[in-house]
C-alpha cells in the first residue's frame, strides 16, 4: 500500500498570516518584541491573562511603560495595524475599544519585512493606523505617518534621552 501525501504545504513562517490564528500570530510578535526589547537592553516584564490591556511593560528611565504588542501586515506600501480591540458577543456582536488612557504605547512587529516600530497611544487614530514606507521624496498630499519615524530603536533613544 502507498502513503497518501498531503498535498498542502506545510506553514513554516510566522509571516504567513493564513497559517495561523490571530492569537498565535499575536503570540509570535509578542516574543519577537520582548526578545528586540532585550537585545536593546531595557528590562521587560510580562503581563498575564487575556483581558489586560497591555501585554507587557518595559522600564525606560525611572518609570515603567505599559505596552500592547501588534502585529502589523503591508498592505498598499504601508505597515498597517489595528489600535483597538475587539470583543465578540455570544450574539455575535462586536464591540471595539482603543486603548487610550490604558496603555503608554503600541510596538508593532511586521514580520514581512521583520521591523519594529513604536507608537504612542495618543498619536494613533481609535481604530486602525498605517505606517507609510517608502521614500519621501516628490510625495504630495496630506502629512503621513512615515514608518522610518517610528522605528523601535530610534524611539527609544529618543525617549531615554529626553528623561
Amino acid at each position: 500500500m502507498s502513503k497518501r501525501v498531503s498535498k498542502k504545504p506545510v506553514p513554516n513562517r510566522i509571516d504567513d498570516r493564513s497559517s495561523q490564528t490571530a492569537k498565535a500570530r499575536g503570540e509570535v510578535s509578542q516574543a519577537k518584541v520582548i526578545a528586540r526589547l532585550l537585545e536593546l537592553g531595557y528590562p521587560v516584564a510580562s503581563v498575564y491573562g487575556d483581558n489586560n490591556p497591555a501585554d507587557l511593560v518595559i522600564r525606560q528611565a525611572a518609570h515603567w511603560d505599559s505596552v500592547q504588542v501588534k502585529t502589523g501586515w503591508i498592505e498598499n506600501g504601508c505597515v498597517r495595524f489595528s489600535t483597538c480591540s475587539v470583543k465578540y458577543t455570544k450574539k455575535r456582536q462586536h464591540h471595539r475599544r482603543n486603548y487610550l488612557g490604558r496603555v503608554k504605547f503600541f510596538i508593532v512587529y511586521c514580520p514581512e519585512i521583520d521591523r519594529y516600530y513604536r507608537v504612542a497611544v495618543e498619536e494613533a487614530p481609535p481604530t486602525r493606523m498605517q505606517l507609510r514606507l517608502g521614500d519621501r521624496a516628490g510625495r504630495g498630499g496630506p502629512p503621513s505617518h512615515w514608518a522610518e519615524d517610528y522605528e523601535l530603536k530610534k524611539r527609544l533613544i529618543e525617549i531615554s534621552e529626553a528623561a
